[in-house]
């Protein structure tokens, strides 16, 4: 009764402005009735909201703050305001669970930007509920790409949010430990699903690589095949072996947690594609007919290849056919005695590096290696 009691006096006050608090509760409620859809479909006039509507909805989320609950002084429009958000939260949960597609991205796409605005006592009293609502999404995926996307964005929301709060950093890796399994299977799906999967973990990665080491050699070959097929959505994370120590950073940087995101998305938008192009032409070089053999063309090329195969190493072995390939095809037109050993050294790091047993298995590897034992029969 008492709270009724503030909330008139407060009413019989005269408004400051637009911007007065005692407006955020009743904008929210409004935003609430004419712009999210109904959990029941039955009961909705409008059970799909048009892009306009939830578009309205975000801007006045994000612009006049109505999920931070802060600043009041009055206990009745806390009482209020938190009474809007309890009952926004309650409707985002219910369209999540919502066996409709519309409904179901409306509610985690509006749920992911709940993590980002409300305030710090609802997050960190909220965040283990809201966790198991979305993880339930990330184990048994929408056949909907949408709602796979936005399962993926609302999760890397609450990560981000999450990681700012250092009281509850042993929490929060264990609530990323339980992520990384179901979605390392999202990244077996094709198209901007896995992108987006991908996305997410190296998110976690960034923020909680401690959380990866179970699954580190899994991680680490997806990794691989990301930078091979030239994808570059990717957030690429310096890969740190369990009980190793980061690598030092350029720029002065010496720790994992101070490493430059601007950094990473500049590696990923310049070198990455570079990377794949210098690959493609590599092969090319390699593998294509010249009237004369440019030693030192040729030779620079199978540096480059070398450096590869050392930097990625075991990383490389979903690629070993290919690899294999291309140096038996450079082996049938090779002629300068330089070349063909300088050839012999990458296969020997080749074989270091991913295990004469598991090289031996790839195709092309009969012919490979009696093209080797041709040129050296004592190593052999």
């Amino acid at each position: 009764m008492a709270s009724h009691i503030h909330a008139a006096a407060a009413g019989d006050l005269p408004l400051t402005g637009m911007h007065d608090l005692r407006l955020r509760p009743r904008l929210l409620r409004r935003v609430l009735a004419e712009c999210l859809p109904l959990p029941d479909p039955a009961a909705d006039l409008q059970p799909t909201r048009s892009p306009a509507d939830l578009a309205r909805a975000l801007s006045a989320v994000r612009e006049q703050g109505l999920l931070a609950v802060e600043g009041a002084a009055d206990p009745g429009l806390l009482e209020e305001w938190s009474a809007a958000v309890d009952a926004w939260v309650d409707r985002l949960v219910a369209l999540l669970a919502s066996d409709r597609e519309h409904s179901c991205w409306v509610g985690t796409s509006f749920l992911g930007l709940t993590f980002e605005e409300c305030s710090e006592d609802r997050f960190a009293n909220s965040y283990f509920f809201w966790f198991e609502k979305i993880m339930k999404k990330i184990k048994v995926p929408s056949s909907n790409k949408m709602v796979s996307i936005a399962t993926c964005t609302a999760m890397a929301s609450l990560f981000m949010r999450l990681a700012k709060f250092s009281n509850l950093k042993d929490e929060a890796t264990l609530l990323a430990q339980k992520v990384v399994q179901p979605l390392l299977r999202l990244l077996d799906k094709d198209g901007s699903v896995a992108e987006k999967a991908t996305d997410l973990l190296g998110l976690i990665m960034k923020l909680f690589p401690s959380s990866v080491y179970r699954h580190f050699n899994k991680v680490e070959s997806i990794i691989a095949a990301k930078i091979m097929s030239g994808y570059t959505g990717f957030e690429l994370m310096p890969l740190i072996s369990p009980g190793s120590k980061p690598p030092p950073l350029s720029g002065g940087q010496t720790t994992y947690g101070d490493w430059n995101f601007h950094s990473a998305k500049k590696f990923c938008t310049f070198a990455v594609p570079t990377i794949s192009a210098l690959i493609h032409c590599c092969s090319m070089m390699l593998t294509t007919s010249y009237p004369i053999q440019i030693l030192e063309l040729h030779s620079s090329f199978l540096d480059f290849l070398g450096a590869i195969i050392k930097g990625m190493r075991s990383s490389l072995l979903p690629h070993a056919g290919s690899v294999v390939m291309l140096i038996t095809e450079y082996f049938k037109g090779a002629k300068l005695p330089a070349v063909r050993r300088k050839l012999y050294t990458i296969v020997r790091l080749l074989m270091s590096s991913m295990g004469v047993g598991r090289l031996v298995d790839t195709p092309h590897s009969a012919l490979l290696l009696k093209a080797i034992s041709h040129d050296f029969p004592c190593c052999f």
